[in-house]
């Protein structure tokens, strides 16, 4: 599977961890949910995500430094949220980022 669109479905609770074994995927909309908690450390390991849509759920805590190994994101998207804390410096690797 390399799309996975699942925005719009009022999906609630926190992302299961197992998202990360999702390797081969390159798009990833789960926007417009009622999704909660922290993002798992284990969305670092979709390194061939190209868009990574959380926008507009109850995300809190930081955003994970690991987001820096999504280094084939060109589109991020993660506003309307609960974070705290910084952007993490990770970020900068993330050399193909046209959207944030």
């Amino acid at each position: 599977m390399k799309i996975m669109y699942l925005s719009w479905n009022n999906f609630n609770g926190a992302l299961p961890s197992e998202i990360g074994n999702l390797e081969n995927i390159e798009k990833l909309y789960l926007s417009n949910n009622n999704f909660e908690g922290e993002i798992p450390n284990s969305l670092g390991n979709l390194t061939k995500l190209r868009i990574l849509s959380l926008s507009n759920n109850s995300f809190e805590g930081t955003i994970p430094t690991n987001i820096g190994n999504l280094v084939n994101l060109t589109n991020l998207a993660l506003y309307n949220n609960s974070f705290e804390g910084s952007i993490p410096l990770s970020i900068e690797n993330l050399i193909n980022l046209e959207y944030l």
